[in-house]
């Protein structure tokens, strides 16, 4: 209880909700999603992850190396020489193509701003007309929530910051007690 959500189907305004509260970071930025994209989208937040760098927030990115490898081969080192973390999550080598499974893949899309703000749902970093040829119409849903929900989306990216980045973070650091900001 005690949390605030609000929905959004519309990808313009997902995109508009996440840029702004990456800009009002103070503290961090947690990103986990299946694909972010090489284009005007993942550019644009790709520029909000670094001012808020440029302003000395902690941001950390865990995007899918096949989703996001467009991101990850052409964005990713930009972000990085910036100080933003950056880890591809389940890394596939063709080459041992055998002894790992490429359909296993974390299709997670979660952000957490300060431990305050969280993001979860099926929208991908990515123009909208972007449509894998495999699948037919979709229609995406994110809530952007705030209140003690917030809390168990950054026990999900910590998860994820801990098997592929290798390093756990410390509790102090994000783990935060949202003040109830709802009543859902």
């Amino acid at each position: 209880g005690g949390n605030a959500v609000e929905f959004s189907t519309e990808h313009e305004q997902t995109l508009e909700w996440l840029v702004r509260d990456i800009d009002a970071a103070q503290n961090h930025v947690h990103l986990v999603f299946y694909i972010i994209g090489d284009d005007g989208v993942g550019r644009r937040v790709a520029e909000a992850l670094e001012r808020a760098a440029a302003r000395g927030v902690a941001c950390r990115v865990v995007a899918d190396s096949l989703g996001s490898r467009l991101f990850l081969r052409r964005l990713a080192p930009g972000l990085k020489s910036k100080g933003i973390r950056v880890v591809p999550a389940m890394p596939f080598n063709p080459l041992k193509g055998r002894l790992a499974r490429r359909d296993v893949r974390n299709h997670r899309k979660i952000a957490v701003i300060d431990g305050r703000v969280g993001y979860i749902g099926s929208w991908n970093i990515v123009d909208p007309g972007f449509r894998p040829a495999a699948h037919g119409l979709y229609h995406d849903l994110m809530a952007r929530v705030q209140g003690p929900a917030v809390g168990h989306l950054q026990l999900l990216f910590l998860e994820d910051w801990k098997l592929e980045a290798r390093e756990s973070l410390p509790s102090k650091d994000v783990l935060v007690n949202p003040d109830p900001a709802g009543d859902i």
